[in-house]
């Protein structure tokens, strides 16, 4: 009833009120939410009388996208949406109540009335015995010409559009309805824009909708025309970019061929300029561009992939991994190998400049390959080799021991300050160690990690970056049972503060999932000494009921039987995830 009242408000005043700062946003929540055809139809033939203006207009222009999306979202579930809101109401309360409806003036009466005293255009429309609502042939197509419509004016003044900000919004919305594929929140955008948004909205999945051939036929088109532009420009603009990587994504769902052949030529036409002084394209060099470059790389095919690694890629991704914007191109390349040996290709052409790496602060170079070892299960030996010798802990052989402090905080030997131990640790440093405890091998960083003193252990599982990094240690398969017992071992008498800080309480309660039954009773006589403590803390609370504690004071036997069956019903799901 609110939309239905909201609705009518705005009759008449359409183009007013969308062009408006301050209602502009009431017509777009009305748009997304009314299911109503007769409002929606209203607003399109209204924008499609002035369609220069809504596709210019600063404020207007966003009140167009969001009728192009609603537009697709009919197509995709057309049985939602009645022709005025009070029939989309009364539809869905016909289906809730039929089987309690004996009356001789059915719904189907009450509709044909409202019908009478309709003063929209359109046909009317009926619904059916059940809640589905028949959407009338001349609504339907009444949304179809409407998109043609807008798409072929876009396309006419592309030119003119492209290159200006507010215009080519409409035209990225235009491709995404034309391809049937709506891909606005997938989109990369530089990082001054998200952090403008306080909280992002989570990425969906990609959904396609079945649309008209005119509809394909058109897309096609706006690619093709796409290619004729310097696609250099094109990729280097803030605002085109993101057109550029909605083609790509659409291309991806619903013709990868064609992507393939976009692909192809984007190498030729960008890859292949003259590059600078330091061997790169300027593609990669921009980071609009490199958006875009990225978005390719996730998208297309394996074949492309190789092609554009044999013919373009290789010899160069050193000299990607070095720069501040090119890094993230070659972090793709390296995440998106098509098989061991084509990474093989990489890591050899990589494992050289480690130490550039770390010098350039590329930390994160050295996570993306260490992931991608594990990934393929190739050069893993190799690559912790390396990094020791990157680190100056391979020779001499008592420097073993501080591999893993000095992953955790990304310094070399000389660099480091023992003294320091359990300060913040870095991020990047944190994630490689979390993929070296993966590794088939893991006994070096194993017996680093257990060289370090109690306090930093503590330190570390207090640290919001260093408590994954003993999570991983004791959650590895890779990891020797004696390597976990000795960590328990070397905690005893720090359980108590652990249990009540906020990462700590998450590593006890992880290291409680692995301890045999002699453990458990030792951790937790030492935590019921403290259930007090415990009590007070919101942290300890959740220690405490994960190791049922007031049963093992009060009820040791029920306890232990409990402890028993959690152990058999843990191995239960292991073996059947393990069989999944």
């Amino acid at each position: 009833l609110f939309l239905e009242n909201v609705a009518d408000q705005t009759c008449g005043k359409e183009l007013e009120l969308s062009c408006d700062d301050s209602t502009s946003h009431c017509m777009q929540m009305l748009l997304l939410h009314t299911r109503s055809l007769n409002v929606l139809t209203r607003f399109m033939s209204t924008f499609l009388e002035h369609v220069d203006l809504m596709c210019t207009h600063h404020i207007g222009a966003y009140v167009m996208q969001t009728l192009l999306e609603v537009s697709l979202k009919y197509l995709q579930s057309p049985s939602v949406y009645a022709t005025s809101e009070q029939e989309h109401t009364d539809a869905e309360a016909n289906g809730r109540n039929q089987q309690h409806r004996h009356g001789s003036y059915s719904a189907r009466d009450k509709l044909v009335d409202r019908k009478k005293h309709s003063a929209s255009h359109l046909d009317a429309s009926s619904i059916d015995e059940g809640s589905q609502i028949q959407v009338p042939t001349g609504c339907h197509d009444n949304v179809v010409l409407w998109v043609l419509a807008v798409g072929r004016f876009c396309l006419e003044n592309i030119e003119k559009f492209v290159y200006s900000r507010v215009p080519t919004h409409v035209i990225r919305s235009v491709v995404q309805v034309l391809g049937g594929c709506y891909v606005e929140r997938h989109l990369s955008r530089p990082q001054t824009f998200k952090k403008k948004q306080k909280t992002e909205a989570p990425k969906e999945a990609l959904e396609v909708v079945d649309v008209p051939d005119g509809f394909y036929e058109l897309f096609r088109t706006y690619v093709n025309t796409i290619k004729t532009f310097d696609l250099l420009d094109i990729m280097s603009n803030s605002v085109t970019s993101l057109l550029f990587q909605a083609l790509i994504m659409v291309l991806q769902q619903k013709d990868p061929k064609m992507l393939s052949s976009l692909v192809k030529h984007v190498a030729k036409a960008v890859f292949s300029q003259s590059s600078d002084e330091r061997g790169l394209p300027p593609a990669f060099l921009d980071p609009s561009a490199s958006f875009t470059v990225e978005e390719m790389l996730k998208r297309c095919s394996p074949k492309s992939f190789t092609k554009l690694w044999d013919n373009h890629l290789s010899g160069i991704l050193l000299k990607m991994s070095l720069h501040p914007v090119s890094t993230f191109c070659a972090q793709r390349v390296i995440e998106h190998a098509t098989s061991s040996e084509q990474f093989q290709e990489m890591y050899d052409e990589l494992e050289p400049g480690f130490n550039e790496l770390l010098d350039h602060g590329q930390v994160s170079m050295l996570v993306c390959i260490a992931a991608a070892c594990k990934t393929h299960s190739v050069s893993q030996a190799r690559f912790v080799t390396a990094l020791m010798k990157t680190l100056h802990c391979a020779e001499p052989e008592d420097r073993h021991v501080l591999l893993t402090p000095l992953i955790l905080y990304m310094k070399r030997y000389e660099d480091y300050d023992q003294a320091h131990q359990g300060t913040a640790v870095v991020y990047q440093g944190s994630v490689l160690l979390q993929h070296l405890f993966t590794f088939g091998k893991t006994q070096k960083v194993a017996q680093s990690l257990l060289s370090m003193s109690t306090e930093a252990l503590k330190a570390i599982a207090c640290c919001p970056c260093g408590s994954h990094v003993l999570d991983a240690f004791v959650q590895s398969d890779q990891v020797k049972k004696a390597s976990k017992e000795e960590l328990i071992r070397m905690l005893k008498g720090l359980y108590g503060s652990l249990a009540m800080d906020k990462y700590g309480s998450c590593f006890v309660m992880n290291l409680w999932d692995v301890a045999s039954m002699a453990q458990k009773v030792d951790i937790a006589e030492e935590l019921s000494d403290k259930e007090s403590a415990l009590a007070t803390s919101v942290h300890g609370r959740l220690v405490s009921k994960k190791l049922s504690l007031y049963h093992f004071i009060h009820r040791r036997n029920d306890w232990a039987e409990l402890q028993k069956t959690k152990k058999k019903t843990s191995r239960l799901f292991q073996d059947i995830i393990k069989e999944k």
